[in-house]
């Protein structure tokens, strides 16, 4: 805009001019400080390299002084070159954010056009028609500068608030983003740790059936009561893998559809346990219970079933006993079992304790062990 007016400035004063040379070589050099104020600004903004504020509050203070001084020299209320004050207006409602600014500094330049007419213009009866003009270009100026500075404000409201919508759904992409990440995060750790189990677990058993079901085909021949010790032998195994692979396949399937609550569900799951392995188990719960979300129920599920998968595998136990707490902060599990125990200062803690204390840790809480050589467990 201010390579426009300049432009413009210089055109109209050098088409048919009515002035003499001297004062036609001065109004051509007013036009050399905006010149020079422009392309700097515009060498800065080509090189992306910033305009600091107060240099353009500058140069838009000195296009009002430049005009003004055209016109005094010009012939004041005569000169047309007072079109020239609304171009600079409008840009100081661009330029000034702040209304008090911008009105100050327009109503200066309009104070000064209107005091240069008075005085320097000679001959011109104020009284007459001419008072009427110079009320509407002041009027005319005024209305510029509110109706700039109106637009001016919308329109920098409205980029505020896209920015800001711009910003909440920036935040709630990110939010979701995390979220996802989370998730898969969580997803392939429990893959690793299903990994883990299966291959610490499952295959392992899968492996000790066919191991033993091979030794019992050499057997048969030779010594058939040794085949029945064997496959006697062999049941508790075929128990537990089918225990591990129900657990693995389809005990998880009513928690995700969210058509029970943990204690139904463990209810569920201590009745399976005891149907497939033969092992009684009784199971109470104590306090109010509430619906919990999908993961933490989850994690509580797998806890007990690893719990119990435990037991079978390792406890030779007769009786087990599962305790569910529901606290107004907490949410305590109990299990204890009659079998063998262990002593935990020389027992190595294999895949299915890690995993049930990581999984107590990520909810935020603890697990603890409580065991003896010969005295039972309890978790």
């Amino acid at each position: 805009m201010r390579w426009v007016v300049l432009a413009s400035w210089l055109a109209l004063l050098n088409y048919r001019h009515d002035v003499s040379g001297g004062i036609l070589l001065i109004l051509n050099l007013l036009a050399l400080p905006p010149a020079v104020s422009n392309a700097y600004m515009t060498w800065r903004i080509r090189a992306s390299r910033p305009v600091t504020a107060w240099y353009v509050y500058a140069s838009s203070v000195m296009d009002m002084v430049v005009v003004t001084a055209g016109v005094a020299i010009n012939g004041g209320f005569s000169n047309t070159f007072f079109a020239f004050y609304y171009p600079i207006l409008i840009g100081f409602s661009v330029v000034f954010h702040r209304r008090r600014i911008a009105f100050g500094l327009a109503s200066l330049g309009i104070g000064a056009y209107v005091v240069v007419s008075l005085s320097v213009s000679a001959g011109v009866d104020i009284d007459a028609g001419e008072e009427r003009v110079l009320i509407a270009r002041v009027v005319s100026m005024a209305a510029v500068v509110i109706a700039s500075n109106l637009i001016t404000r919308i329109e920098r409201a409205r980029r505020i608030a896209a920015v800001g919508a711009e910003r909440e759904r920036a935040a709630e992409n990110l939010e979701l983003q995390q979220q996802a990440m989370t998730a898969e995060l969580a997803v392939t750790k429990e893959r690793g740790r299903i990994a883990r189990e299966i291959h610490d677990g499952i295959a392992q058993e899968v492996y000790m059936l066919g191991l033993g079901l091979e030794t019992s085909l050499e057997l048969a021949d030779r010594d058939p009561a040794a085949v029945k010790q064997r496959l006697q032998s062999l049941l508790p195994v075929a128990r537990q893998t089918l225990l591990h692979t129900r657990n693995y396949l389809y005990d998880l399937k009513p928690l995700m559809d969210g058509d029970q609550q943990l204690a139904a569900l463990a209810q569920s799951q201590v009745e399976e346990f005891t149907a497939i392995t033969g092992l009684p188990v009784d199971l109470s719960v104590e306090g109010e219970e509430r619906k919990i979300e999908f993961q933490r129920a989850a994690a509580l599920y797998r806890m007990i079933q690893e719990s119990l998968a435990n037991v079978l595998k390792h406890a030779e136990a007769g009786h087990v006993t599962v305790v569910i707490t529901f606290e107004p902060e907490v949410i305590r599990i109990a299990i204890e079992d009659d079998g063998v125990g262990f002593d935990p200062a020389s027992h190595h803690v294999g895949y299915g304790l890690t995993n049930i204390r990581e999984r107590a840790e990520e909810l935020g809480g603890g697990c603890e062990m409580v065991t003896t050589a010969g005295g039972g467990d309890g978790c």
